[in-house]
């Protein structure tokens, strides 16, 4: 009983420590993981799609705040007041006059720094904003008719826009990120699934059959404790009828002439043989030729047995 009860609670201690190691990867929670990981798949190709068009908002945006770029306009200006000027000089001089020449060397200039501005305003990080938000800032202060430029407000906007859609695209681009390593993490679980299914099964086999060993042992001792004798009650179990017996419609042995029969014909039979053993068996001397047969020589007379009489012949 002690050795049961002790094999029973070593097996109990080991499945609890397993299922307690792997209580987020048991058999039971696979269903459970699998309608998971298909949500979560589905949702990673909604962000994926909304982080999409993030890009495309923001792509968008940077785009448009390069047309507003004050710097730009204010450039803009500057090449139209130069090309003014170049063609008034042209009127005037040749072309290899030196006014002439350096009005075409400052529009050369001035239209490099317009591609310039155009072509890095599409990186724009978090340094530029912050020029172009305190260069917003700047131009909406009051100019010398003492009216505000009309294109600080629309940079504004846009940079408030701007920044909203960063924004947007760094948060979809975490969660997407964070739902890739949730979903990696889901498919080694279920990856693992198998080999935890398989432990838990031969551990609940374990366990099953020392629970049954143990149980049966302990009824045996119960009832011979209450009974005294084990075959009081272990004979039922142990003496099993399979059929009950059927009474014979006929009988199924011989009648007495066949034993009679039988009887006369193995009484001959072993009298014949005993007769044939017995003669067989018989080394005594009966013919003449038997005595020929033996020693090697003829019988020429027989001289025969002559009892004894109590009479004496006459002298």
């Amino acid at each position: 009983m002690d050795e049961r009860r002790a094999s029973l609670d070593q097996a109990e201690q080991a499945f609890a420590a397993f299922r307690s190691a792997n209580a987020d990867k048991l058999p039971a929670l696979y269903n459970a993981t699998v309608q998971r990981l298909a949500g979560l798949i589905q949702q990673l190709e909604e962000k994926q799609m909304a982080l999409g068009s993030a890009d495309a908002a923001l792509q968008d945006l940077r785009k448009r705040l390069a047309s507003t770029n004050p710097l730009i306009g204010r450039i803009e200006e500057s090449i139209v007041q130069v090309s003014a000027e170049l063609a008034s000089l042209r009127a005037r001089y040749t072309d290899a006059h030196s006014e002439v020449q350096a009005a075409e060397r400052k529009l050369a200039r001035l239209e490099e720094e317009r591609q310039h501005l155009l072509g890095a305003a599409k990186n724009i990080e978090t340094v530029d904003l912050d020029r172009l938000w305190n260069l917003a800032a700047g131009v909406t202060q009051p100019g010398e008719n003492g009216q505000a430029l009309g294109s600080a407000p629309l940079l504004v906007s846009q940079l408030q826009r701007l920044q909203e859609a960063q924004a947007r695209r760094v948060t979809l681009a975490k969660e997407v990120e964070q739902i890739k390593e949730v979903i990696a993490t889901l498919q080694r679980d279920i990856a693992a699934f198998g080999p935890i299914d398989r432990q838990q099964q031969q551990l609940e086999r374990e366990v099953g059959m020392a629970r049954d060993n143990y149980d049966a042992l302990a009824k045996r001792y119960e009832m011979a404790r209450v009974t005294g004798a084990l075959g009081v009650f272990e004979a039922p179990e142990r003496v099993k009828v399979l059929e009950d017996p059927d009474s014979p419609a006929r009988k199924i042995t011989p009648g007495y002439i066949v034993y009679i029969l039988a009887g006369i014909v193995a009484g001959i039979a072993l009298g014949a043989g005993l007769a044939g053993m017995a003669e067989f068996l018989d080394t005594r001397l009966r013919k003449p030729g038997d005595f020929a047969r033996i020693f090697g020589v003829p019988v020429i007379a027989r001289i025969p047995r002559i009892e004894p009489s109590g009479e004496r012949l006459p002298a």
